[in-house]
């Protein structure tokens, strides 16, 4: 939607992850768990937890998704909780379901 603002950069979600090179447009919105490795700019809004590669967009599955977010996360020596982690596979079980019906 509209922001009114001169400026707006794009807002990231959270465990969103970017390929080299990813080129955003301003104002891109890209939801939680995306990935994002494309020769062209992604769509906006993306929805959260969208595999998008030049190929097409699929939806991240919520077991392999936590295992990267456990991976990154370990990586800065921090632990995904298991509440956490529910609500994560609750908002990518959610987001399988919008897009397969």
């Amino acid at each position: 939607s509209r922001t009114g603002r001169v400026f707006m950069g794009s807002i990231i979600g959270d465990h969103v992850k970017t390929a080299i090179g990813t080129r955003l447009m301003t104002g891109a919105v890209l939801g939680t768990g995306c990935m994002v490795a494309s020769s062209t700019p992604p769509p906006s809004p993306l929805p959260s937890f969208t595999w998008l590669t030049d190929s097409g967009a699929s939806q991240y599955r919520s077991d392999k998704f936590l295992d990267v977010a456990r991976t990154v996360m370990a990586r800065r020596s921090i632990e995904l909780g298991p509440a956490e982690a529910a609500e994560l596979t609750r908002l990518c079980d959610a987001a399988a379901g919008r897009r397969n019906g």
